[in-house]
């Protein structure tokens, strides 16, 4: 069933076309992308790019902190 998803830090859904109105997302106030999936996990629709950097844990001392 075709749904509408938030690709900025919310990922909040929608099952109509509207524009993220959640305060303080990354994408408050674009247009959700459209979603045909059926197993809620948006493969291919949800913009990873606005995911935090991982760590790179092997790098960092014991004192370093996350």
């Amino acid at each position: 069933m075709t749904h509408y998803v938030c690709t900025g830090d919310c990922g909040g859904e929608s099952e109509k076309p509207k524009v993220c109105e959640t305060e303080g997302c990354s994408k408050e106030g674009q247009q959700l992308s459209e979603c045909d999936c059926a197993d809620g996990i948006h493969k291919g629709v949800v913009d990873t790019s606005a995911a935090v950097d991982e760590v790179d844990v092997e790098s960092m001392d014991d004192e370093d902190d996350l």
